[in-house]
């Protein structure tokens, strides 16, 4: 065998290996795919109000400072996306908003809160372990990494409003002089820049001067727009006024629920 047999020989067998490696790298990217592809089962959606007992009486316990005030209370809503099994575990996929209030001089108080997706893995029916996504420049790619391929988008265009939870908090308070209990009633405004726009929300930085800039440089605002359309202002770029309840819920970005966007003139 000459010199140029044994450089065509060398070769063949770079790109068999070549080949070889390329056929492994694409069963590993399917069999990541298959993994990602979960089928939902639909005889177990009461795990989602186990989730909901399971953490009201987790963040129950942990609100040392709030539950010392009078009448504490802490109000869940949820979205559930589905629900998946694998042998006797289960996962619940579910986006969770709870809010907190007590009572303090005769007077309604809001407390904390949070909204976020929750993905919570269940054995024998308890839950065993909750995971949310990480914050700031993570977010996006951790719940890629949590979620089924079939519901990761639909998380990450997600917001939860929180009328249930009003309408709860007014049952609950209901004993409170009207005078006194004004528990959703917007009493901040701040002004600033929409950055992001989605169909039921949109993300905005806060002007340097606001208080909510310190809270985070971008916050998630639930949004209606208008039917027609002829008076959409909510494009990336204008300056808008925010009015809203005070409470600033702590994700990435962090969350409001406002109860009027205006174009700032």
């Amino acid at each position: 065998m000459n010199l140029n047999d044994n450089k065509k020989v060398t070769i063949i067998f770079a790109f068999v290996i070549i080949a070889i490696i390329g056929l492994f790298l694409g069963i590993a990217v399917g069999l990541s795919k298959k993994n990602r592809e979960v089928t939902y089962i639909s005889d177990s959606d009461y795990l989602y109000d186990v989730a909901i007992e399971y953490l009201k009486e987790k963040y129950t316990q942990e609100q040392n400072y709030y539950n010392q005030k009078e009448d504490y209370q802490i109000f869940f809503d949820y979205k559930g996306f589905g629900i998946s099994q694998k042998d006797n575990i289960k996962y619940a996929y579910m986006w969770i908003l709870n809010e907190s209030y007590y009572v303090e001089n005769g007077k309604l108080e809001i407390g904390s809160g949070s909204s976020m997706p929750y993905k919570i893995i269940f054995e024998d029916d308890k839950v065993v372990t909750i995971e949310n996504p990480k914050d700031g420049g993570y977010y996006a790619s951790s719940v890629k990494d949590m979620f089924p391929d079939s519901i990761e988008n639909k998380i990450l265009n997600f917001n939860l409003d929180n009328v249930n939870i009003k309408s709860k908090v007014d049952e609950h308070y209901s004993y409170l002089n009207s005078s006194d209990y004004v528990p959703t009633e917007a009493t901040y405004e701040f002004v600033a820049e929409i950055i992001e726009t989605h169909e039921n929300f949109i993300i905005v930085k806060p002007d340097a001067n606001s208080r909510e800039i310190k809270s985070s440089d971008k916050i998630s605002v639930n949004i209606t727009r208008p039917t027609n359309g002829t008076n959409d202002f909510y494009v990336i770029g204008n300056k808008v006024k925010i009015t809203y309840n005070g409470e600033i819920m702590e994700t990435y970005p962090a969350q409001i629920i406002a109860s009027k966007v205006e174009l700032e003139s």
